[in-house]
């Protein structure tokens, strides 16, 4: 995996942040078996600063994906509110928006759309010791791989679908020295 890219960001005033951000990632697999891929993924993002303590703002992205080995394009669009607000010994974020993706391979088209999201609770205690809760809900896309073999007649078939991720993780951490620390995350 390769990946490259530059980032604007403007500041238009005092408590307000605009972000370019372009990314390029090349995907190749050693084996002829992977799906070799190309991605070109574009960030738009507006933050603002409402208190010392809480910012927000609109984050909107663009994914252009071209499987090599198969021929499919795969498109997904994001639009999302974000938040983060600290408190004393922690801190709230979170985001809410919409996914759309789109994939199309020769005259086969597959869109799908849905509410996307997140939202996290991290704290810390005196001693070293902190914690965090998380749940998530995302559309991505995952491929299958078909081999049929026929005598005389080989054929290798790919398919991307959407797939709706919901998940719950949360996980603990215990600094003993500046170099030694235990972590516990648990997901489902």
């Amino acid at each position: 995996v390769f990946a490259t890219g530059p980032t604007f960001t403007i500041h238009p005033g005092q408590r307000d942040d605009l972000s370019l951000d372009v990314e390029y990632q090349m995907t190749r697999f050693q084996d002829s078996t992977g799906n070799d891929s190309d991605r070109v993924t574009t960030t738009s993002r507006w933050q603002h600063l409402f208190s010392a303590r809480l910012n927000g703002g609109l984050s909107l992205s663009r994914s252009d994906i071209e499987y090599r080995q198969t021929g499919e394009d795969l498109t997904r669009d994001n639009a999302n509110l974000f938040f983060s607000w600290r408190r004393p010994n922690g801190e709230w974020s979170g985001e809410a928006g919409y996914t759309r993706q789109e994939s199309r391979q020769g005259i086969l088209t597959n869109d799908t759309g849905g509410f996307t999201g997140q939202l996290r609770y991290s704290h810390s205690w005196e001693g070293g010791s902190s914690a965090f809760g998380e749940v998530r809900r995302s559309i991505t896309d995952v491929s299958t791989d078909l081999d049929v073999r026929i005598p005389g007649l080989d054929l290798n078939l790919s398919e991307t679908s959407a797939v709706t991720v919901t998940a719950l993780t949360v996980g603990t951490t215990q600094q003993w020295t500046g170099r030694t620390s235990s972590d516990l995350t648990l997901s489902g």
